[in-house]
Formats: structure tokens, C-alpha cells, sequence
């Protein structure tokens, strides 16, 4: 399926930060995304059992990004996307918009990786741990009770 994204095209790899079940959904959605160079770094994490490369920072113009025909899905996944922008303005924007949606696959893209291996600590939870913990709190303090987020997404 990613052959339908012309080959080179820097925006094909943001398709990678969605399991497969969604990949279709992704193709058609970053198609909507401006051409941008390659996003600043990755980390991958495991939704579900199955892992998905996430950017660390992308750069596209938000300005030049046509939401109004997407399906809800499509935009979900392109505010996911904007939510690892390099610009904090556009981040805390585009969160705002799915801060209540209660998808699996949508924590492991907003939460950020800390560190080169977020399992090391000294001693208590990891930092990717704590964030999924808060991850989790937030989503029960916004009415979504599901405990699913803290067992189905791991870093990798």
C-alpha cells in the first residue's frame, strides 16, 4: 500500500507511526501533509504487540494543510502527527484535539521518549512508564475509564 505514496516522498515514512490496521487510513491522511524534509529523529514502540516508528520531530506548515475533506479518522491521525511538531504552539494545538479520543494507537504518538532507553532507572517506574501512567490518569480525569493504554503500548 505505501506504494501509492510516490517513492521518496519524505512524508511516506509518518505512515510507519500507525499499526497496521490503520495503514490505509495513514496513506491516504499524510497525503494531505505538505512536502516536508525528513522528519528530525525517531523511536519506535510496541502497540499492541506490534511496533510502530514514531517521529520525534516533524516541520510541516499547518497553514497548508487542508483537514476539511478527511474522514475523522484521517484527521485524528494527521493531529497525532502534528502533535510531534517542532513548534510547541502547534503541538499543544493539535493535542487539544484528541487529548479525549481513546484510541491504542494514540499514546504512544503523543507521549515523547526520554531518553536513549526509557527502561533504565535507577530505581522506580521509567520515565515512559510514568508518562503512561499519566497518559492513563489524564484520559480517566477527561470521563475515559479504560486502563487499556497502560498495558497495550510499550517503548522499544
Amino acid at each position: 500500500m505505501l506504494e501509492r505514496i510516490r517513492e521518496g516522498q519524505a512524508n511516506a515514512g509518518l505512515v510507519r507511526a500507525f499499526p497496521a490496521s490503520l495503514q490505509r487510513e495513514a496513506i491516504i491522511a499524510v497525503t494531505a501533509l505538505p512536502a516536508c524534509p525528513q522528519p528530525l529523529g525517531s523511536f519506535s514502540a510496541q502497540v499492541a504487540g506490534e511496533t510502530v516508528v514514531i517521529p520525534y520531530r516533524i516541520s510541516h506548515d499547518p497553514a497548508l494543510i487542508n483537514l476539511s475533506p478527511l474522514t475523522d479518522v484521517r484527521k485524528q491521525i494527521i493531529h497525532c502527527l502534528l502533535t510531534r511538531h517542532h513548534s510547541g504552539f502547534v503541538r499543544q494545538e493539535h493535542l487539544t484535539r484528541i487529548i479525549r479520543c481513546n484510541d491504542i494507537w494514540i499514546p504512544p504518538i503523543v507521549l515523547l521518549r526520554q531518553s536513549t532507553d526509557p527502561r533504565e532507572t535507577a530505581d522506580g517506574p521509567s520515565i515512559w512508564d510514568q508518562c503512561a501512567m499519566s497518559y492513563t490518569l489524564l484520559f480517566s480525569c477527561s470521563g475515559n475509564t479504560s486502563s487499556k493504554y497502560s498495558t497495550l503500548f510499550t517503548a522499544t
